[in-house]
């Protein structure tokens, strides 16, 4: 419901709840994504100034939902999760935040799975969009899964009918390389040279990207054990430093 205006401003509140697929099945269906159960709140406070859109605050609460997209390549099952989302807006740009925390649920982006999370995910970013030319800014991104790590990192994008990497910057940190290694990395490896190739230890990292392409990798582990199935490698409590870069430094 609207409010009276005050002066050039006014507001919208709008709060649903229990909202089930046979709301939202439609809107999905036309971007390939299929609803099989659960149900959603959400809750917004929206503000207008001069019949222009300038603000908005909203949570998103989803209960035990489950999706997949037509492919294949994207589903979750059963997901609890809770995002927050702000933006304000003027004619120059947007500028949000975002906080998204997941609790329960597995979840299948290609072709790495996660299952039921001990401790929840959490994502948060805050940033900026540019429509004059289309362009992202993400500032503190940081994703923490409490059993492994975090990683943190700062992206500057163009987003038109592709998605454009300008330049980024990211971080790592872990003290279980064993878990890191199995859900994150290990999928990659599938049918290659690489599989079957266990590691535990810990990890510190950086990788720098711009204008498309990995410019440098900065790695450091200060405990690392790697044990190859096939027997071609083997190390015990190592430590390693990696430096490379795509540019010859004098």
């Amino acid at each position: 419901m609207q409010t009276p205006e005050n002066g050039k401003h006014s507001w919208l509140s709008i709060n649903l709840n229990e909202v089930t697929g046979h709301f939202v099945k439609s809107l999905l269906d036309s971007y390939g994504v299929e609803w099989s159960d659960g149900s959603l709140d959400f809750v917004a406070d929206i503000m207008f100034f001069q019949d222009q859109l300038s603000d908005l605050q909203s949570n998103l609460f989803i209960h035990r939902v489950s999706v997949q997209t037509d492919d294949g390549r994207y589903a979750g099952e059963a997901v609890d999760a809770k995002t927050m989302w702000n933006v304000s807006i003027n004619p120059q740009q947007w500028r949000w935040s975002l906080q998204t925390e997941i609790s329960h649920g597995e979840i299948y982006i290609e072709p790495i799975y996660h299952g039921n999370p001990e401790q929840p995910l959490v994502l948060s970013a805050n940033g900026f969009w540019h429509g004059d030319d289309k362009s992202l800014t993400i500032n503190d991104l940081v994703f923490t899964e409490p059993n492994i790590g975090h990683l943190a990192g700062n992206i500057r994008a163009k987003i038109d009918r592709e998605i454009s990497v300008e330049k980024a910057t990211v971080t790592i940190a872990s003290k279980n390389l064993q878990q890191l290694y199995s859900s994150y990395l290990q999928p990659f490896l599938q049918g290659t040279d690489l599989e079957g190739i266990e590691v535990t230890g810990a990890l510190k990292g950086q990788v720098d990207f711009s204008e498309q392409s990995i410019q440098k990798i900065s790695l450091e582990f200060p405990s690392l054990t790697v044990i190859d199935a096939k027997e071609r490698i083997s190390l015990q409590n190592g430590q390693a430093i990696i430096n490379w870069s795509s540019q010859l430094e004098t």
